[in-house]
């Protein structure tokens, strides 16, 4: 498959052109347009998802995939992503990926899909328990909110992200999830659960949070009580 990606990166839209007989997995609704010889049809999004729990997580989160099939050369898909921000591939031949729950846009066939738990701490803490572990060989889409920036980690070196900017990373580096400094400093500071890297590897982050932007939609109830007007 070939990506040709416009108007990014505030409203990134992804062209996918495709040989004959090429197939590729796409999030549910993201297509906004396609040429004439596709062929379509419903998928669970491949065959490491197929137990109740990992359909019933993976549905939550909006993870159910079409299959796209290109019935002559050159056939294409446009795919759209739910939220404004950037559109990015990732080569994952020799590189499993841990992307965030909702940025997974499409990817080819020979990619498989899983899900990997970010543990008891962080199911805790409330910031979400699972990524979606991409790995095998081919390209997967990935979207964000906000533009994308690629950080490159050095063997050793160290890298901390607050986990509302976290969009993918390398599946090999030696990674921990936590509070920044302890719980209580967490909430005054109103910074919340980090994620800390060593590399080597990549780290993609988005330039806006949004749990940031539904917390100016829906302010909590202290800013929002009557009683306090």
């Amino acid at each position: 498959m070939q990506v040709s990606i416009r108007h990014r990166p505030a409203y990134s839209l992804a062209y996918v052109s495709l040989d004959a007989g090429e197939r590729i997995f796409v999030e549910r609704g993201a297509m906004a347009a396609m040429s004439g010889g596709i062929h379509v049809q419903a998928s669970l999004g491949g065959t490491r998802m197929k137990s109740a729990f990992a359909r019933q997580v993976v549905g939550n989160e909006g993870f159910m995939f079409a299959v796209y099939e290109a019935e002559l050369f050159g056939a294409w898909v446009a795919l759209s992503p739910p939220r404004p921000g950037d559109v990015e591939v990732l080569d994952i031949s020799g590189d499993s990926f841990l992307v965030q729950s909702g940025s997974l846009l499409s990817y080819s066939e020979g990619v498989d899909i899983s899900l990997r738990y970010g543990g008891v701490r962080s199911v805790v803490l409330q910031e979400g328990i699972a990524y979606i572990r991409v790995t095998g060989e081919g390209s997967a889409i990935i979207a964000s909110y906000g533009a994308i920036e690629r950080i490159e980690v050095g063997p050793g070196e160290s890298l901390i992200v607050d986990t509302g900017h976290l969009v993918a990373f390398t599946e090999s580096m030696e990674f921990t999830f936590g509070p920044l400094s302890s719980i209580t400093t967490a909430a005054l500071s109103g910074e919340g659960i980090v994620a800390k890297f060593t590399g080597p590897g990549s780290v993609l982050l988005q330039t806006r949070a949004e749990r940031d932007f539904r917390n100016l939609l829906s302010p909590d109830r202290e800013q929002n009580d009557p009683k306090d007007r």
